[in-house]
Formats: structure tokens, C-alpha cells, sequence
């Protein structure tokens, strides 16, 4: 029992830590996003798990991952809607395609 806790207390930790990660990355897409008008959102989310893809590979070549790919992408580009709801809804973010 305490061991299950202790790796659910290090899953939380990693998943925050991704969390982190996966908001700095939005930020960093926004940040560099040109003000010509054009919509870019589909295409930064598409880069970001683009990124995160290729992080997973490596990772899985070297270590047995307890997470298939598929899942922590949906995990990723659920987080990137979450981020940019957040950051659109406080200002953050405002459309640069207007």
C-alpha cells in the first residue's frame, strides 16, 4: 500500500513537471507568433506534439516507458487546450489574426 502511494506521489510529481514543460512551450509558440493576420493555433498544437513525439521516441528507445505514445499525446494536446484557455482567458493570449 505505501509503495502504491509513493509511485502515485511520483506520477503527480512527473506529470507536474510535464505540465510545466508543456506550458512553457505554449508560451514559447505564442511569443514567436508573427502578427500578419494569419491563424497559427492548429499548427503550434501540431508542433508541440511533434515535439513531444520525437521526446517520447528517444525516451522509449533507452527506457521502458510505462505510457504508450498514443496516450501521453492525448495527455499533451489536452494539457495544450487547457494552457491556452487559461492564458486567452486572462489575457495572456490575444488573437494576432484579427
Amino acid at each position: 500500500m505505501i509503495a502504491k502511494i509513493g509511485t502515485a506521489v511520483g506520477l503527480l510529481r512527473l506529470l507536474a513537471e510535464v505540465a510545466k514543460i508543456i506550458n512553457d512551450f505554449v508560451k514559447l509558440g505564442e511569443a514567436e507568433d508573427k502578427e500578419d493576420g494569419e491563424k497559427r493555433g492548429e499548427q503550434k498544437r501540431e508542433l508541440v506534439l511533434d515535439l513531444v513525439a520525437v521526446i517520447y521516441r528517444k525516451a522509449d528507445k533507452y527506457v521502458d516507458l510505462p505510457i504508450n505514445k498514443e496516450d501521453i499525446l492525448d495527455v499533451i494536446g489536452s494539457l495544450i487546450e487547457i494552457f491556452v484557455k487559461f492564458h486567452n482567458a486572462i489575457g495572456n493570449f490575444r488573437s494576432k489574426s484579427q
